[in-house]
């Protein structure tokens, strides 16, 4: 009786012994298995924070003019710990394999770096006021487009040629932006040379010019200048009638009737005609339909 307890309390121990041994080694399978903290794995666990590093070891960066520091992007600096290479440029997009070397084990990391910044349009105003789009500058109501990195961009007539192939991400040989017009809304349209692009508008509010259709002219029939203010002096004809179209010579366009009818004096009196030119000389009236005067012309005949 004695020795089948002592043989039964053998078969327990050794049954024991065998349960611990099967559970460390399905312990050390599982932690292998999910590279967890054994001697030697799972580096970057240990080295990184999780909001530097993800899983896959790849480390995402903004273009910039600087460069990084790999030792930078670990929990603690550690002078156990060294690095490869030591920097990393930041003003190139594309990978950098860094490698970081810590006791006898390494990591390798991929730095990518990519731009996501579109450049920034700043206007003078949103609205713009303007008596006619003849001879008005729409950039002039840009007042910068920039880049964060490259700084200000350039204003071209139209979208540059791309890139077939460029190993350093960039679409365009450098940023740039257009301005255009479609009816009364300009359109600012800006992309940076990686092809980040942003865009702004801004309305004209172009004063209602008269239509040519409406547009009348009068001659000024006495020879008395004191009656020019009298409407009753003032004749309707149009460009076609002979007293308009007998004029040898036609002044520039005036605001007041004096300033016409002294071009058309200074004219003769450079080709040596004094003789009657100011009474003989005819004054003609251009006004809208609504009756507002447009200009004042002179003419006359030699």
């Amino acid at each position: 009786m004695v020795n089948i307890m002592k043989k039964n309390k053998k078969l327990l121990i050794c049954g024991l012994i065998a349960f611990v041994v099967i559970l460390g080694c399905g312990g050390y399978y599982f932690l292998k298995k999910n590279n967890t903290d054994l001697p030697g794995s799972s580096i970057s666990k240990k080295l990184f924070t999780e909001s530097t590093m993800n899983d896959f070891q790849i480390l995402n960066l903004e273009y910039d003019n600087k460069e990084a520091d790999p030792l930078d992007y670990l929990k603690n600096k550690n002078s156990a710990v060294s690095v490869s290479p030591k920097t990393v440029s930041l003003a190139t997009v594309g990978d950098t394999e860094v490698t970081y070397k810590f006791k006898d084990t390494e990591v390798k990391c991929d730095f990518v770096v990519n731009d996501t910044k579109a450049p920034v349009i700043t206007l003078v105003a949103d609205t713009v006021d303007i008596d006619s789009l003849e001879g008005y500058d729409m950039n002039s109501n840009v007042q910068a487009v920039e880049d964060s990195v490259d700084g200000a961009l350039p204003k071209v007539e139209a979208e540059p040629e791309k890139f077939s192939n460029s190993f350093d991400g960039r679409v365009y040989e450098t940023g740039w932006y257009t301005v255009t017009l479609n009816d009364s809304t300009v359109t600012v349209h800006a992309s940076d040379n990686h092809g980040n692009t942003s865009e702004k508008t801004f309305t004209l509010n172009v004063s209602e010019q008269p239509s040519t259709d409406e547009v009348q002219m009068y001659s000024y029939q006495p020879v008395d200048l004191e009656g020019l203010d009298d409407p009753s002096n003032w004749a309707l004809i149009d460009s076609s009638d002979w007293y308009y179209a007998a004029c040898t010579y036609h002044s520039q366009q005036y605001q007041t009737p004096h300033e016409a009818l002294q071009d058309v004096v200074n004219h003769e009196a450079e080709r040596g005609n004094t003789v009657n030119v100011e009474n003989e000389a005819r004054i003609f009236c251009v006004k809208d339909g609504s009756g507002n005067v447009l200009y004042y012309e002179a003419g006359f005949e030699d």
